[in-house]
């Protein structure tokens, strides 16, 4: 596979909005016990050798948060996907607090060749699925992801507005990063190389017009289903270590095949729980 970025020609598929009910994201009773009260944004807990932060709010009787989705026009950059800007509530979930390394990854595909901690890449989405899988966890959805890189203050990177540097990201053919690196660029709950380093898939389906869709109600979890799950494109998130720092921004989106792979893509796993993982 390649590095594609953000060509709307691309861009052509189609798809429908559901709430997360599928089997790998139903929360049984026990695990809707915990409150807002509850709530330590940023906490962190280590399940399965992969280490989680907690995305909530001590603001709502469940902890859920809302968030602007998105940019609007008047944003240097935006691309015609990105648009409208839109309200999304998301369930508090716990999301990898750094992308996941060949060593993690190595602890479930013991033929894969290399051990360190720079993040694994060359795998698709397929792949990064069953790993999460595998360790009791999914991969975020394309909302949770962005909600754990903006925050809910609206910011064009994770560490904030101001200009990506090589102390906090990974870009313009930079030298790839171990996974825990460039404290810096960390995000408003602690995560790691949101921004840069590599691409991160996400489990929605690629949809041009799907926030269009959402602009007269505010969806609670949204995630792009598609109508053929093994085959339809799906959405990459952050940027990369080889791309410009134009696309850097935590509102950008990318598009793959689910069976493409190249050097600049990656993935980090999540919770979707309100329970302490």
């Amino acid at each position: 596979g390649h590095e594609r970025t953000l060509s709307g020609r691309e861009r052509t598929l189609s798809g429908r909005e559901r709430t997360l009910s599928g089997r790998e994201r139903t929360l049984s009773d026990r695990e809707r016990t915990l409150s807002g009260r509850d709530c330590v944004p940023g906490q962190r807990r280590v399940v399965n050798g992969i280490e989680l932060v907690w995305v909530c709010s001590k603001g709502t009787n469940d902890g859920h948060l809302t968030f602007t989705m998105g940019s609007p026009k008047s944003d240097n950059g935006a691309q015609d996907d990105e648009q409208p800007p839109h309200k999304v509530a998301i369930s508090a979930f716990w999301m990898g607090r750094t992308e996941v390394s060949n060593r993690q990854y190595k602890t479930v595909v013991k033929t894969h060749p290399k051990n360190d901690d720079l993040p694994v890449v060359d795998v698709s989405w397929h792949q990064s699925r069953a790993f999460c899988q595998k360790k009791g966890l999914v991969l975020p959805t394309e909302a949770e992801w962005e909600l754990a890189a903006r925050g809910t203050d609206g910011r064009r990177y994770p560490w904030g507005n101001e200009a990506p540097s090589e102390q906090r990201a990974v870009f313009s053919n930079a030298k790839l990063q171990p996974i825990d690196s460039m404290p810096g660029g960390a995000g408003p709950f602690g995560t790691r190389h949101q921004a840069g380093n590599v691409w991160e898939w996400v489990a929605d389906c690629y949809e041009e017009n799907a926030y269009a869709k959402r602009q007269r109600r505010v969806p609670r979890d949204p995630l792009v289903s598609c109508n053929e799950p093994d085959n339809s494109a799906r959405v990459v998130r952050g940027g990369s270590f080889g791309n410009p720092v134009e696309d850097l921004r935590s509102a950008l989106r990318g598009v793959d095949t689910p069976r493409g792979y190249f050097v600049g893509l990656g993935f980090r796993c999540a919770r979707a729980s309100r329970r302490s993982p």
